[in-house]
């Protein structure tokens, strides 16, 4: 039996942490002769173009709203209309920024990336979709069309390759998986980029789950699959690339299939023995593999390297989230109204940045509430809430400079009883500053949001997948207060850089649990400010 003090994950993790003194003395600097290609290609001329069902991709920002709101899709059955909507307004590009001089212009995305490296890929699984033939085929976001890697049906090959989730798989009309290229967010964040590439897939995700009931659609995410089974289907290199969620789109108007599958645990491995060739990053993708599922569950040991169901009754428990500093004083926040996106959505998603600076002024007590409302939902499993994998891995801090109502200092929200709980009083300015690696951002936010997981027991869980899933979550979670905030007139951005230990510090957490992401909000600074 493997101890989980030897996890790959936390080692991964305790490597990967940033130190004022090894920020210090990075001699790393960008080669910009091997600046990664932002987009993949093909070798291949069959294109499927979706432009037509979007007809404002390649008009100005101002000529795209004027369009709106866009009429939602009903379904089944389902077309290309659908398809093209719905990868749009997950990853497509809202804003193309000409660089004078350079080969091309930037095009930002729906969703936010670190460093507007955009690792993530989105593929189409096809089945019973009219206009299209089945296949498997990649989104090629550039001009927002796709081209086809495999033809023929791979219902039963994907739903195979998803154990615990072949029903819903079968059930789709098409399903789509998101995968990373690790080098384009490698080429500046060196091994710390598998920490970015996970949080920027949640943040497509998030969008994902958000937008599809607007085409009739429900998004099932799948975390755990046969990892070697998924590239084979998708052709794709694992040395390069890998697969981090199947999605199947399910009809909004049949059955009660569950928002999410009960995730899968991996094996958990060494750090010792996660070859080490592969570097931490892709040694870690790769230690956290599933390669099948055994008949006999109740036999499989951590160390096995199967997929295996956490079932509730084998799960240690510890302390549960809301009873994490129950002994403090506590501050109960109802939202005056939930923040209603419906048909603003596009619009919302379309004309989201993430702001570069904020101006002196405090937020209200109630946005905050109407941001975290809308971020977890009823902290169940509700429709309005985030399709999280496991929503008892992560915890959340609210680190208030200058919020209307709520004491200066460090609080912990506890989520289904919707409390701030006191945890440290005082200005906490200097410290964000700090340990956001001196980001005025999280010196002149309003609020800082702090996500945290007790990353010994995520492994003790799930094995190495563990970190997937938390880091996933978060993403989705920093998306959904990214849509919020902007809804509300306030501004957002995560930070991904960070100095772990000072933030476990003044959080006053154990060692063992680890910072998964930041949030800032407060009032954007006049234009200009937006990327």
């Amino acid at each position: 039996m493997v101890e989980i003090a030897d996890s790959t994950a936390l080692s991964y993790h305790e490597e990967t942490k940033y130190t004022p003194e090894g920020v210090a003395s990075s001699q790393h600097e960008l080669d910009w002769s091997k600046k990664p290609d932002l987009y993949k290609g093909y070798h291949q001329a069959r294109k499927t173009d979706l432009t037509v069902y979007v007809p404002f991709v390649e008009g100005t920002i101002s000529e795209a709203l004027e369009s709106f709101p866009l009429e939602p899709l009903d379904g089944p059955p389902f077309s290309l209309e659908h398809i093209s909507r719905l990868l749009y307004f997950t990853n497509g590009v809202t804003r193309v920024i000409p660089h004078p001089g350079a080969p091309e212009p930037m095009m930002m995305r729906a969703a936010p990336s670190a460093g507007a490296l955009y690792p993530t890929e989105l593929y189409v699984v096809a089945t019973d979709v009219s206009d299209i033939e089945a296949g498997v085929y990649n989104l090629q976001v550039k001009d927002h069309s796709l081209i086809r890697v495999w033809e023929g049906d791979f219902r039963e090959t994907l739903a195979a390759a998803c154990p615990g989730a072949g029903d819903a798989v079968r059930a789709a009309p098409f399903s789509i998986v998101m995968t990373a290229l690790y080098w384009r967010s490698a080429w500046r964040y060196q091994e710390r980029a598998y920490r970015r590439i996970l949080l920027d897939s949640g943040h497509v995700l998030g969008n994902l789950v958000l937008y599809a009931p607007r085409v009739g659609l429900r998004a099932v995410p799948v975390g755990g699959f046969v990892d070697q089974s998924i590239e084979e289907t998708l052709l794709i290199d694992s040395s390069e690339e890998g697969g981090l969620v199947v999605i199947p789109m399910l009809p909004t108007a049949g059955g009660e299939e569950p928002r999410t599958i009960v995730p899968l645990r991996s094996a958990c491995v060494p750090a010792e023995l996660a070859e080490p060739e592969l570097g931490l990053m892709r040694g870690l993708q790769r230690a956290s593999a599933i390669t099948g599922l055994r008949p006999h569950l109740e036999d499989v040991s951590f160390a096995d390297a199967t997929g295996v169901p956490a079932a509730a009754g084998d799960q240690p428990r510890g302390a549960s989230l809301e009873q994490r500093h129950s002994f403090t004083s506590g501050r109960t926040i109802v939202p005056s109204e939930p923040v209603e996106l419906g048909a603003s959505l596009e619009r919302t998603i379309i004309t989201r940045r993430s702001t570069r600076g904020f101006e002196a002024g405090p937020i209200t007590l109630d946005d905050l509430a109407r941001m975290l409302d809308f971020a977890y939902g009823d902290g169940g499993p509700s429709p309005s809430g985030p399709a999280l994998f496991d929503r008892g891995l992560l915890e959340t801090f609210v680190i208030a400079h200058d919020i209307d109502g709520l004491e200066t200092g460090v609080h912990y929200f506890a989520p289904r009883s919707r409390e701030l709980r006191l945890v440290r009083s005082g200005d906490a300015r200097g410290a964000a500053h700090r340990f956001c690696l001196g980001q005025e951002l999280a010196r002149d936010a309003a609020a800082v949001i702090v996500h945290t997981t007790d990353l010994w027991r995520a492994v003790t869980l799930y094995g190495e997948r563990a970190y997937r899933y938390v880091h996933l979550d978060a993403g989705q979670i920093g998306q959904r207060l990214n849509l919020a905030a902007l809804r509300l007139g306030l501004g957002a951005s995560g930070i991904g850089g960070f100095f772990d230990e000072q933030v476990n510090d003044l959080l006053a957490l154990r060692a063992r649990e680890a910072i998964v992401y930041v949030t800032t909000l407060g009032r954007p600074q006049a234009k200009g400010t937006w990327v």
